[in-house]
């Protein structure tokens, strides 16, 4: 028998590192934009 409190803080672990990977992967894409908009070819 779990407390109440057990669900919300088991469900922000597994929405924050979800969140984590949200945000690198948009300043990943960013990086790249950044790059190819400097890129001669592009």
């Amino acid at each position: 028998m779990a407390p109440p409190s057990y669900k919300p803080e088991r469900v922000k672990n597994r929405v924050r590192p979800a969140l984590l990977g949200i945000v690198l992967l948009v300043i990943a894409v960013a990086l790249v934009i950044y790059a190819v908009g400097f890129n001669p070819r592009g």
